[in-house]
């Protein structure tokens, strides 16, 4: 993945604390300029920032102009993968398109919307002085697999680290959401009438046409799974009160390392009863997901030609505007360094 991509995922994954790494670096920048200021004067601070800030500026163009090359491998590979039906595809980098379909059922944050996959973002309006924004105060999105169904099959898609091309199906702005028939507020309500927010949502449901590139690989041990589906198992009879009872042997209220044994056991033999009436369906063991080797992973309901169409033009942008960068600074460079 390119390095502006990475900075771009862990900021959206780690808001606080990016925001909180951006203001030590604004501190260490007041530092660094007061420390030069004081051994140099202001026209000595001056000679110095004129070369260090376009060297700054330079890596930074060189980084937004080669985010181009790998927008356009994306997209090559996007062109070139031929499409994969749900039954056939192989292991290793695929592209797949079909209805979605759950694994589990969710609901929306937002609009309490039955679905099986969801992303939202709630902003909170800002003015200070003559200047005003929009701040991220809450966003997040499922993680939970779903499928992919065409008419030869279904395969799972793994949501996490994906690239995501959706369109938005819900958007509000006001002093708060209307759900269910229900009104929420996020934030503090003002004398005035109260915060005024904004809210976006995006989701899939069942038979979204959903298209998917990706790693194909098994997405678990059969060690891992077995346990996986054991604790599951156990989940459900601790949160039933009356089946959890029929392992109190002593009747004590407490269930002690020997009945919780027992419960364990009974879940193993719950899960081999199952195996033997339902065997393991051969979609539930392969995956489509990031792979780091190849490094692209995207889930859009959109078509591939406009997604591709995205790439071709992002891609461009960032040859123009990184080479425009790279050209303005290596000029500034020139001029401070000559004079």
């Amino acid at each position: 993945m390119h390095p502006l991509q990475k900075i771009y995922g862990h900021f959206k994954d780690n808001r606080r604390q990016a925001s909180q790494v951006f203001a030590f670096l604004g501190f260490g920048l007041y530092m660094l300029v007061s420390f030069v200021m004081r051994g140099n004067g202001i026209y000595g601070a001056y000679s110095f920032f004129s070369v260090v800030l376009p060297l700054l500026g330079l890596g930074l163009g060189v980084l937004v102009f080669t985010l181009g090359f790998e927008l356009l491998r994306q997209k090559n590979l996007m062109e070139n993968i031929p499409r994969s039906k749900a039954r056939s595809a192989a292991m290793g980098l695929a592209e797949v398109q079909g209805k979605a379909a759950p694994y589990v059922w969710l609901k929306s944050p937002l609009t309490l919307t039955d679905c099986i996959y969801y992303r939202f973002l709630v902003e909170k309006y800002e003015q200070e002085g003559k200047n005003s924004r929009w701040k991220v105060v809450n966003e997040g999105s499922s993680t939970h697999f779903f499928y992919v169904e065409d008419e030869t099959g279904r395969i799972l898609v793994d949501p996490v680290d994906a690239e995501l091309h959706l369109s938005s199906d819900y958007k509000y702005t006001g002093t708060d959401i209307i759900s269910s028939g229900k009104a929420r507020t996020y934030g503090s309500p003002s004398i005035f009438g109260g915060q005024r927010m904004r809210y976006t949502e995006w989701y899939i449901v069942p038979n979204d046409t959903v298209y998917a590139i990706g790693t194909i690989k098994k997405w678990k041990s059969a060690f891992d799974d077995h346990k996986f589906r054991v604790a599951e198992k156990l989940k459900a009879i601790k949160d039933d009160k009356e089946r959890l009872k029929k392992f109190d042997l002593d009747g004590n209220g407490q269930i002690d390392c020997d009945e919780w044994e027992m419960a364990r056991q009974q879940a193993e033999q719950d899960l081999l009863k199952e195996h033997l009436e339902k065997p393991q369906q051969m979609e539930d063991d392969v995956v489509i997901t990031r792979d780091p080797s190849n490094n692209i992973m995207i889930i859009s309901d959109q078509d591939e030609r406009q997604v591709i169409r995205n790439k071709t033009i992002r891609a461009w942008l960032s040859f123009v505007s990184g080479s425009g960068l790279i050209v303005w600074m290596a000029y500034l460079l020139l001029k401070n360094i000559v004079h």
